[in-house]
């Protein structure tokens, strides 16, 4: 199955799950900034932390440790809790230059609608890490991603006040999918989000 394919044959169950694990810390609104330091700094945390680490919390809660960042614990991780109930979650907050960024890891179990549309994938576990920023350049954001994954966006869609970029890749073994979310109504708010779903 071609990737574009897949992309567009499991587009709903793709939003739902990257919107499961979307922190409600993270509302977008329309800010100021997208300075090229800060997307530099926001794009080196997501692919040494999340790309690089997904389907390993453990590892990524190591790197964070080992990096200093401030666990966040109690009543402030409700404000990253994910729309799906998590199995596991964790969050961090730090601070790059003058740029404050917010990491979040969820486990949660795949929807009914996802196991539909992937149904080798039914009772599996969707393994979800983002990184939040205040000052991104999302066109410089979206070229990054292009360039890390080596091809264009599968497709890009509206979602409530969001509208994000998403790329998808399925094989035997693994769902991956790869979201690029922004506030439709414009600012440099943005959170980018690595999502896999290993077959169980």
């Amino acid at each position: 199955m071609s990737l574009k394919r897949t992309a567009l044959s499991v587009i709903a169950a793709c939003a739902t799950v990257g919107l499961a694990s979307f922190p409600a810390s993270a509302g977008l609104s329309p800010g100021s900034g997208g300075t090229p330091q800060a997307t530099e700094q926001l794009f080196a945390i997501f692919t040494s932390t999340c790309y690089d680490k997904i389907t390993d919390i453990d590892a990524v809660a190591a790197d964070a440790d080992v990096k200093g960042w401030t666990e966040i614990k109690g009543a402030g991780l409700a404000a990253f809790k994910p729309q799906s109930d998590p199995k596991s979650l964790k969050a961090w907050r730090l601070r790059a230059g003058r740029t404050a960024f917010s990491v979040s890891y969820a486990v949660t179990d795949v929807d009914s609608n996802f196991a539909e549309q992937l149904p080798d994938f039914a009772g599996g576990e969707a393994h979800s890490c983002s990184v939040v920023s205040g000052d991104m350049d999302h066109g410089a954001t979206t070229s990054a991603l292009k360039t890390l994954l080596g091809r264009d966006n599968d497709t890009e869609f509206v979602q409530g006040p969001l509208t994000a970029r998403m790329w998808v890749g399925v094989s035997d073994k693994i769902a991956v999918f790869l979201y690029h979310y922004r506030a439709s109504n414009g600012g440099k708010n943005g959170l980018v989000n690595i999502t896999a779903v290993p077959k169980p």
